[in-house]
C-alpha cells in the first residue's frame, strides 16, 4: 500500500515511514535553515507574541502622539494668546506716544 504523491512529508513519517523520500528531508531541512537564516527562527506561537508587543508599542506610540499633539495645541493657543497680549501692549504704548506728545 502506498499514500501517493500528493503526501508532505510529516504525513509519509507517521503513517507511511518507508515511503520517505530522503530528498524531501532534505529540502524541509533546508526550509528550516533558510528560515533560522534569515532571523525568522521563532515559533508561530513566538511570532504571535512578538506581532502582540509591536501592536502594543504602536499603541503606546499613537498615545504618545496624541499626548504631544495636544501639548503642541496648548503652546500654540499660549503663543496666540501671548501674541494678542503683545499686540494690546503694542497699541498702550503708542497711546502713550501720542499722549506724551500732546503734554510736551
Amino acid at each position: 500500500m502506498t499514500i501517493g504523491t500528493n503526501a508532505n512529508l510529516e504525513e509519509k513519517v507517521k503513517y507511511f515511514p518507508f515511503e520517505v523520500d530522503f530528498e524531501q528531508v532534505l529540502e524541509a531541512l533546508e526550509k528550516l535553515d533558510a528560515w533560522e537564516d534569515n532571523g525568522y527562527a521563532e515559533s508561530p506561537n513566538e511570532l504571535k507574541g512578538i506581532i502582540e508587543d509591536h501592536y502594543t508599542e504602536v499603541a503606546d506610540f499613537e498615545a504618545e502622539i496624541k499626548r504631544l499633539n495636544d501639548e503642541n495645541a496648548d503652546f500654540e493657543m499660549k503663543v496666540f494668546n501671548l501674541e494678542a497680549k503683545v499686540s494690546d501692549l503694542e497699541g498702550e504704548v503708542a497711546d502713550l506716544k501720542i499722549e506724551l506728545k500732546e503734554q510736551l
